[in-house]
């Protein structure tokens, strides 16, 4: 198995004494292809040399973005590595929407940087060939819970709620469907549930355009575009004197 081709680069105004036993070395199956004291043209160096993984050292969370959405740009399957002092000195998920694949809280030993660096080329070679732009993307915020009982349906509707007083298109789901009781905290009545969305994509619409005619409408919307073989004339006749009978038991059906 060949070694991973690694670029590295660390900010001017990161701290030396974290990179010391940090950098993977060759004997770990790491090839450091560039090594670079700033972050200028650490992009161009790894498309010149076609660095698998890029590992970047950095003080902090802003000094690193501009480098990860050029390297997202340039080379959407390089794998990219975000190495900063513990605790983290940013927020971290700024980083990861700019693109990191792994970040790494130091100090740390160079086992530990060369592990980060594998996972990351293990989610940069399984990501999406052709993901949307972060723009067109509606944030997705998921609350979770152990057990109930702990705040999830108070976080999630006091949340959307105060987003929603911000201006923001809101879709809030609540994924419990046995208990679930967003639509009561919010005081509204739901006018669909899973089951309903369930129904829609098994039989083309909402359940109570069925249950509104009674099941006669159900099976006559189903069968609507089916053309049905020639029938013998006996099975036609009892077909059409069952008919009759549902008729005159019940003259104000749809039969």
């Amino acid at each position: 198995m060949s070694d991973v081709r690694l670029t590295v680069a660390a900010h001017r105004s990161f701290p030396g004494n974290l990179l010391d036993g940090a950098v993977p070395n060759g004997g770990s199956g790491m090839q450091v292809a560039s090594g670079l004291s700033d972050f200028g043209d650490a992009v161009g160096a790894a498309e010149r040399d076609r660095s698998q993984a890029m590992l970047m050292f950095s003080p902090g969370v802003d000094e690193v973005l501009d480098v990860l959405a050029d390297s997202r740009r340039s080379r959407p399957g390089m794998a990219l590595i975000v190495a900063i002092p513990g605790p983290a000195n940013g927020n971290l998920a700024e980083a990861l929407r700019a693109g990191a694949h792994e970040i790494v809280l130091l100090p740390a030993e160079a086992p530990a940087v060369t592990d980060a660096v594998h996972k990351a080329i293990a989610r940069a070679s399984t990501a999406p060939a052709a993901a949307a732009p972060a723009a067109t993307m509606a944030p997705i915020v998921a609350v979770l819970g152990p057990k109930g009982g702990v705040g999830k349906t108070t976080v999630s509707t006091n949340l959307a709620t105060v987003l929603a007083a911000t201006g923001k298109r809101v879709l809030l789901v609540d994924l419990d469907l046995q208990f679930g009781d967003v639509g009561l905290v919010l005081g509204v009545e739901p006018e669909r549930t899973i089951y309903d969305l369930e129904m829609l994509e098994q039989v083309g619409y909402w359940p109570e355009d069925v249950t509104a005619g009674g099941d006669w409408v159900l099976w006559k919307r189903m069968l609507q575009d089916y053309e049905a073989p020639e029938l013998d004339p006996a099975v036609d006749e009892a077909i059409n004197e069952f008919i009759a009978k549902k008729k005159a038991a019940v003259p104000d059906s749809n039969v």
